[in-house]
């Protein structure tokens, strides 16, 4: 007779239920993890579970696992017990059976054993991992009752959920641990927030992870999985930034899916989630010990809401990265953050040492040394590089480009050629007048023949205005080549791609520049214009040449304002003091005109100052 099985409380509770014990998950299809990790159990992890598992039942004989494949079941095992033990192939029919089968099975008084003379009850149950059956766990034991069946393998139910939770809380660990370092060694604050969106996309299956900062009341998207450059003003992105200031706000996760309720406000959510075919959507707050600096947003399809654990796996995440991306916001401030932040954590040594007072003293200290330091003031205005000598070559008659040799930036001597018109129509009528000619030519020697003087002095007057016209089509057909005036550049003018096309008379073809002798032309505002004297220095940097600020000399100011972009400016020459041969016509910078000393707190402030007087006086006051 078989001894009674040492099982506990729980055991016999379940060995008193009568009900079928509670079927393993079926195969299916991956989904979507909340929990990231492995997809399957650890070989160390599953032997000595089922070393502990098959220590917890009574008569129990032989344990093995087996894992499964696509084909099916593997032909050999994970794990076995005893360690030393020979399973048999009954145990591998009866995990082929529960594997078939999608749940747990119990075969009653099945052989085993030399020449199958032992009898003993075998148990199959299948062990799911993330919706999907990894292994199936067969054993044998000495017979048991029917109740006595169904409590061992609902112990194995409940020991294979202790497995999953250990696999899963390692899964938590690794995910955390990868998360934090590549958060940590990110080399700016930019590149740990990418990180930490492309992280979050991968481990929780969303089709889209952005992470958002606060600033004051509002929050502003920083990072986007799926869009490396996005518009900060795109509707998406204001949906989004509310999601996120909905649940800083409320200092609390939203996870918000259509047939889901929350208990939470999420007006956000459901818009963001209408906007994108009603889209499953988690918000988890970003926050340290003492402020929350941020928000998390999960986005990924509607069949696959977010459950409980995934959204404290999330709030998890977000607790652990908080400091380190904190340290990386600090370390990015500027020298007037770091200041702030300094005089804010400056603390009392004494009843009278106050943090007012400290500021008041550092302001007191600012204004005297604004007020005592001179500085050299100077007027910044645009600046155009122009030729002091600039020639326009124009059209000299109607006609077609026939060729055009050089265009804007090519270099050219004087006489070179820049481009031809069409002569044919202007030969075959320099043709017809000389044909004409040597008609009249010809009726004039036979009028002197014939001593008509009448004749003879019609027929001159006709072939001296046939002259004429022979001379002025000559002009034109010598015009038809379109030279340079001079050595320089071409600085306007590209005809290459409009051979053929009709032109009008002085029109613009080519505007020529030499490449000695520059005048620089400022652009003045009106409020600085009356700063500005004829003989003052300064410097004139181009964007070609940054590097490289060339001496000007103020020559002239034209007294004729001209309207720019909303505002009045004057011109104002300039030469160079030292012309560089790397300059070209048409270059633009901007130039810095010394006007003299002036102490700092003036050069901080005269424009409010002119600005409130121009105000006050127009206001009568």
């Amino acid at each position: 007779m078989t001894a009674e099985p040492n099982i506990s409380a729980a055991v016999r509770r379940a060995v008193q239920d009568r009900g079928r014990p509670a079927p393993a998950p079926e195969r299916a299809q991956a989904v979507p993890r909340d929990t990231p990790g492995q997809d399957t159990f650890a070989p160390d992890l599953l032997r000595t579970w089922l070393n502990w598992q098959c220590q917890m039942i009574a008569g129990l004989i032989h344990g093995v696992v087996y894992p499964v494949q696509e084909q099916g079941i593997a032909d050999h095992f994970e794990a076995r017990y005893p360690a030393d033990g020979s399973p048999g192939k009954e145990l591998y029919a009866a995990s082929v059976e529960a594997l078939d089968a999608g749940n747990a099975i119990a075969l009653s008084r099945q052989t085993y054993g030399p020449n199958d003379k032992r009898a003993c009850d075998i148990l199959a149950c299948p062990l799911s991992f993330n919706g999907r059956i990894v292994a199936v766990v067969a054993v044998t034991m000495a017979i048991r009752s029917e109740p006595q069946q169904r409590a061992v393998l609902q112990l194995i139910q409940w020991g294979s959920q202790w497995l999953t939770t250990t696999v899963n809380r390692r899964a938590h660990l690794v995910t955390l641990r990868d998360t934090l370092q590549r958060v940590v060694s990110a080399p700016d604050y930019d590149a740990a927030l990418v990180a930490l969106v492309d992280l979050a996309a991968e481990r929780f299956s969303c089709e889209r992870v952005s992470v958002g900062i606060r600033d004051g009341l509002h929050v502003k998207v920083h990072s986007i999985s799926c869009a490396p450059a996005f518009d900060p003003r795109a509707t998406l992105t204001r949906r989004i930034e509310a999601c996120m200031e909905e649940a800083c706000d409320q200092n609390a996760s939203i996870a918000f899916s259509k047939n889901r309720h929350t208990t939470n406000i999420s007006r956000a959510h459901a818009k963001l989630s209408g906007d994108h075919d009603d889209n499953a959507i988690c918000t988890v707050p970003i926050a340290t010990d003492d402020e929350v600096i941020g928000a998390l947003c999960l986005e990924r399809d509607r069949h696959v809401a977010f459950e409980q654990d995934a959204v404290l796996f999330a709030e998890t995440i977000g607790r652990c990265v908080a400091p380190a991306l904190a340290l990386h916001r600090r370390a990015q401030r500027g020298f007037l953050a770091h200041a702030r932040a300094t005089v804010s954590r400056t603390k009392t040594a004494g009843p009278r040492l106050t943090r007012g007072r400290v500021i008041a003293a550092a302001l007191a200290t600012a204004l005297v040394l604004g007020m005592v330091i001179p500085a050299d003031y100077r007027v910044g205005a645009t600046a155009t590089l122009e030729g002091e000598v600039q020639r326009a070559v124009v059209v000299p008659h109607e006609g077609y480009i026939a060729t055009a040799t050089r265009r804007a930036g090519d270099e050219v001597a004087a006489g070179d050629l820049l481009a031809t018109l069409d002569d044919s129509e202007l030969k075959l009528e320099m043709a017809k007048w000389r044909s004409a000619r040597n008609k009249h030519a010809n009726e004039y020697s036979d009028a002197l023949a014939r001593h008509d003087r009448s004749d003879i002095g019609e027929l001159r007057a006709r072939i001296e205005q046939i002259d004429a016209e022979i001379a002025l089509v000559g002009e034109k057909l010598s015009r038809t080549r379109l030279t340079a005036p001079f050595a320089g550049m071409v600085v306007s003018g590209d005809l290459s791609q409009a051979l053929g096309s009709p032109v009008q008379t002085g029109q613009v073809l080519f505007e020529v520049a030499p490449l000695t002798g520059y005048r620089v032309v400022l652009n003045v505002a009106e409020q600085d214009v009356g700063r500005i004297k004829v003989g003052q220095r300064g410097h004139f940097l181009s964007a070609a040449m940054p590097g490289d600020p060339l001496e000007v000399i103020v020559q002239r100011i034209i007294p004729v304002a001209v309207a720019s972009g909303g505002a009045n400016t004057f011109r104002v020459e300039a030469t160079l003091a030292q012309p560089d041969p790397k300059l070209r016509p048409g270059m633009r910078g901007v130039v810095k005109v010394s006007t003299g000393k002036r102490s700092l707190l003036w050069i901080a402030t005269h424009s409010l100052i002119d600005r409130v007087r121009l105000l006050l006086w127009s206001r009568g006051l």
